[in-house]
């Protein structure tokens, strides 16, 4: 029997040895812990339902609907593993969120922030859900979403606000200041 064996992570890829299997014994238990499945967990096993816990008895794995793809082929096309297990709290959208925008898959992007302030009123979600929007062509839902971005920014919940200007950048980003500004001059 061949064993892998994960020496590390980085940037969310696992790093395999198989020369580290070969330094083990088959009887060692904590080695048998740490090696790499074989094959994705069962959906079956995986909690997407209201299970009573996280927000409001909501799961923190109950995953939005609406995306293009599976949750989990998502988790794993951006590099998240395992692909089954990434707790869904406004922090974690926001990266999810932001991982799809920058590989343009802006409904996904949407679906992701609009999900996370469901979870907590946060500007920065508002700032990429507009964004991914404007790339949409949902111009209206971007008028609506900026308004949304003011009252946040109103009541300070800018956590992470500055940083996140700096990576959603673009004329789509200059296009929603845009709106802001009109919106706050009338």
């Amino acid at each position: 029997m061949r064993r892998h064996f994960a020496i590390g992570m980085c940037l969310g890829f696992c790093l395999v040895s198989p020369a580290a299997a070969g330094q083990t014994t088959g009887n060692d238990e904590s080695a048998s812990a740490r090696a790499l499945p074989r094959r994705p967990v069962p959906a079956s096993v995986r909690a997407t339902a209201f299970e009573g816990a996280g927000v409001a008895g909501r799961s923190v794995f109950s995953y939005p609907e609406g995306l293009s793809l599976s949750p989990e082929n998502i988790f794993e096309r951006l590099g998240y593993f395992p692909a089954n297990c990434l707790p869904m709290t406004s922090d974690t959208t926001y990266d999810v969120a932001f991982a799809c925008f920058i590989r343009g898959m802006y409904s996904d992007a949407v679906v992701f922030a609009s999900h996370g302030l469901t979870i907590r009123e946060d500007a920065r979600l508002y700032l990429l859900k507009g964004v991914s929007e404007m790339h949409l062509g949902r111009c209206r839902d971007a008028e609506a979403t900026a308004g949304q971005y003011l009252t946040a920014v109103s009541r300070n919940n800018v956590i992470g606000l500055p940083a996140s200007y700096v990576r959603i950048n673009g004329p789509m980003r200059v296009r929603f200041e845009q709106i802001l500004k009109q919106i706050t001059a009338s």
